[in-house]
């Protein structure tokens, strides 16, 4: 997978990390919530500032009471690590727009300038077209450091296209050539709300 993945030379400082959703069970996290959150706590250590993690929760997957948002935060507490939560959110459009709106005052202002996406190898790319897209009115600067897609595919994962590596990279793939076209784009991300991959729950 790494012939796809883009992982980009982490800066000397980032104000703000994003610990992307991979969804959840109602007992517990997936693999890849997991994963996204422990390797967003170890990128904020490398970084001086320590810059606050950021994360929103899958909605397809947010049974009532929220437990990916309650299992997440018991993470961030337990490793004494600074986050913010951005709310329910249904694609990875939807995930950078949740972020931008919330920082947005900050954003207007300039103090925010370097993004660092948290997510796994086979959406890396397409994650970090979605950041460059949702962030170039403010001239932020966007990079993505991936982990392992091997934790996130699980046999009983409620998001389907998270249970074969293979089928999860042809759809990001797919998806990424789609969206380098702008109108394209421009048509999911007014319908990013309601354009999410099938799940079982």
């Amino acid at each position: 997978m790494k012939w796809w993945q883009r992982d980009d030379k982490i800066p000397i400082d980032a104000d703000i990390i994003v610990s992307v959703s991979f969804g959840t069970f109602i007992d517990k996290l997936t693999n890849g919530s997991r994963q996204s959150t422990v390797s967003s706590i170890i990128l904020q250590r490398h970084f001086n500032k320590k810059p606050m993690v950021i994360f929103g929760v899958f909605t397809p997957t947010a049974h009532g009471g929220n437990p990916e948002q309650y299992y997440r935060e018991e993470i961030f507490k337990q490793e004494r690590s600074i986050s913010r939560y951005v709310g329910k959110v249904a694609s990875s459009i939807e995930e950078a727009f949740a972020v931008k709106m919330a920082f947005q005052k900050k954003l207007l202002k300039g103090q925010i300038h370097v993004v660092v996406v948290c997510t796994d190898t086979c959406h890396s790319r397409r994650a970090g077209l979605v950041w460059e897209n949702e962030f170039r009115e403010f001239g932020c600067k966007i990079y993505v450091k991936p982990f392992d897609t091997g934790y996130v595919i699980q046999e009983n994962h409620p998001m389907i296209m998270l249970r074969n590596r293979w089928k999860w990279l042809i759809v990001n793939i797919g998806v990424y050539c789609l969206w380098r076209v702008p109108l394209i784009y421009g048509w999911f991300r007014k319908n990013c709300k309601t354009l999410h991959q099938p799940i079982l729950v």
